[in-house]
């Protein structure tokens, strides 16, 4: 069952073990800790943040969780 972490599954996760990381990202069976969907922060993805990237990478990549710009192929630079 999701929302436990540890050698013997007794540990909850951040979060609760109902709602593990707030519902916004998964949390590691090793060692507990959250990877947060994107726009999510803090360690039970608690924090809801806007991301944005300059120009919105001018349609020619996708922003990513931290605010940078990810260009396809073809395409460089900033924005």
């Amino acid at each position: 069952k999701g929302g436990f972490w540890g050698k013997d599954c007794t540990r909850q996760c951040p979060g609760g073990s109902t709602v593990p990381c707030s519902g916004h990202g998964r949390c590691d069976s090793k060692d507990g800790s959250c990877s947060c969907h994107p726009g999510f922060r803090g360690s039970a993805c608690e924090v809801s943040f806007e991301v944005s990237c300059p120009n919105n990478c001018s349609a020619h990549g996708v922003c990513s969780p931290l605010g940078t710009c990810h260009c396809f192929d073809d395409w460089r630079g900033e924005s």
